[in-house]
């Protein structure tokens, strides 16, 4: 059976007039992806085009569910200095691409995030209306302690530099003033759709003692552990294993 969908590589613009990059997929029959959409955040240092994000943009739009997957300020396509980042930005991000296909016309939003863009959709949640929050291991503490946690580091008077796969990344003190006012923990509880968060019991980046704490403190969530996975989901059955676990989760909550 041949199967034909449409993709259009947009652009729309954050709170500062900065250009970012998006992919809206759908069903080129036209009213077969109705008004629900769903938009993808991908972690740090990668992109819209991430396995995660064109495996499920694959099996949604089979289903007849349009999504939209984008990049993050200063990753991929988007304009900006990833010296630059923050996790406000990346939250301001992820509701300018709510706002950007509401305007297309798609009413009923679902949200999935990881690691990176898992935080800053934990984040934004509480102040969208969602029919389904997907998160594949995010990142719940405080963003710079857990980059202090997993990198090597030297701090200046007005920045602070992560040695990160052999590659310096040098983030000025706002960053980290900016990290101290968006834990996810903080906002848990007021995250009101229906959740499911996959995450691997070896994730040697994010700790699933606090994934098991970001679950307790959503009302209506559920928690998928995945034995023996790691951050990266390396493993193919596990990467094929989450990617299914979100994909029924929501498309039964759609």
């Amino acid at each position: 059976i041949c199967y034909f969908f449409m993709q259009e590589k947009l652009y729309f613009n954050n709170s500062n007039g900065d250009k970012l990059s998006g992919v809206l997929s759908y069903d080129n029959l036209g009213d077969d992806s109705g008004d629900s959409i769903v938009v993808m955040a991908h972690g740090f240092g990668t992109g819209k085009n991430g396995r995660t994000y064109t495996s499920l943009e694959d099996k949604f739009i089979k289903s007849g569910l349009a999504t939209f997957r984008f990049d993050f300020y200063a990753h991929g396509e988007s304009d900006g200095s990833i010296e630059d980042i923050t996790v406000s930005e990346a939250v301001d991000d992820v509701f300018r691409a709510v706002d950007f296909v509401e305007d297309k016309g798609y009413s009923k939003i679902g949200l999935i995030g990881s690691s990176f863009g898992g935080l800053a959709s934990i984040i934004a949640a509480p102040n969208i209306d969602l029919f389904a929050l997907g998160l594949k291991c995010p990142i719940s503490k405080r963003l710079d302690l857990l980059l202090k946690d997993i990198y090597e580091f030297k701090e200046q008077d007005s920045s602070i530099t992560f040695n990160i796969s052999g590659q310096p990344l040098t983030l000025s003190n706002s960053f980290v003033e900016d990290c101290k006012k968006n834990i996810g923990f903080d906002y848990a509880e007021k995250i009101n759709a229906p959740t499911l968060i996959v995450h691997g019991s070896d994730d040697e980046c994010v700790s699933i003692n606090d994934t098991k704490k970001l679950y307790d403190s959503i009302a209506d969530c559920e928690l998928d552990e995945i034995i023996g996975c790691d951050h990266s989901f390396s493993n193919s059955e596990n990467f094929n294993y989450a990617i299914n676990s979100i994909f029924n989760f929501v498309i039964d909550k759609t």
